[in-house]
């Protein structure tokens, strides 16, 4: 049996190969331990982390040592989540480590990619399934349950990265008619430091399960936080309305609330985006390109059409 490998930073973690044989053998021990019937775990595609599937019911997710934090706190969100009926994410079996890894298993989600069907959806089913993930995540925004994550102080999180918002985006390559804007947009953005929700803090059509028309699954919340909740939806109009106006209403239709959906609001958004944890403006501008636009309040208006 091959024992989990060293991956003590990123990139001795990205060094690996996607089919170490080491994450079929902690799977298959995982299963043993915890009783499953066996089964031959295979990765499933796609996600940064290992995810195997252990048979039709459960799938076992592990984290290298250089995040392996992210275990616990995923295993947190879905145990605090289980008792939210409105919420469709993952059941929680068990967590634990192994050579230094940490390992969680949980529920196996029914349905499909929301971004591996989209192809085949009508306008009005993209409609209906951005509505449910609106109210999914209000559902979430009121969830609030009270974790222990010091690592996880958001007023720190955001003053580290405004402090960096420039940097980042230089490090990555940013054309520098941009980068000469972020500093100045970000001090004439003001931003609600409350109230403070449970965050997933990447909300995407990669990240949404679908089946039959409804969205059936929320998953991977180990990058959860808890912050204001506009921040989750700097991903909703990135990664789920992708600059669709009408998709973004109808977002926003599920979620709820009464806030003004104005220009102040679309800047807030591109801001949070800005300060996102994972934040790459050159990646946004190759996804969702922005012909004729020259400034950032220009992007806001695109990508948060309100």
């Amino acid at each position: 049996m091959h024992r989990l490998p060293p991956a003590d930073t990123g990139a001795l973690y990205d060094a690996l190969p996607r089919a170490h044989p080491a994450y079929a053998d902690a799977a298959r021990a995982v299963a043993a331990e915890l009783d499953l019937p066996p089964s031959a775990p295979a990765r499933l595609p796609g996600g940064s982390l290992p995810v195997l599937a252990l048979g039709p019911r459960w799938v076992i997710k592990l984290y290298p040592p250089f995040c392996a934090e992210e275990g616990p706190r995923e295993a947190d969100v879905l145990r605090a989540l289980m008792a939210c009926d409105d919420i469709p994410a993952p059941s929680l079996r068990a967590t634990g480590d192994r050579d230094g890894w940490r390992w969680v298993v949980m529920g196996r989600l029914p349905g499909r990619l929301w971004a591996d069907v989209d192809p085949a959806l009508s306008d009005a089913e993209r409609l209906e399934l951005a509505r449910q993930t609106g109210r999914i995540t209000a559902a979430l925004h009121r969830a609030k349950p009270d974790f222990d994550w010091p690592d996880r102080d958001w007023a720190a999180f955001v003053a580290r990265q405004r402090a960096g918002a420039a940097a980042r985006q230089a490090r990555l390559g940013l054309d520098p008619a941009w980068l000469a804007q972020i500093e100045p947009f970000l001090a004439d953005t003001p931003l609600p430091d409350r109230p403070r929700v449970l965050l997933h803090t990447e909300i995407m059509r990669e990240h949404l399960f679908v089946d039959g028309g409804r969205v059936v699954g929320l998953f991977d919340f180990e990058p959860a936080r808890v912050g204001v909740a506009e921040y989750d939806l700097a991903s909703v109009g990135l990664f789920v309305a992708a600059g669709d106006p009408a998709l973004m209403h109808a977002f926003l239709d599920g979620y709820g609330g009464s806030g003004a959906r104005d220009l102040a609001l679309q800047r807030r958004c591109l801001a949070w985006a800005l300060l996102h944890e994972y934040s790459h403006l050159p990646w946004y501008l190759e996804r969702l390109p922005a012909p004729g636009a020259a400034t950032l309040d220009d992007l806001a208006r695109r990508w948060w059409p309100l």
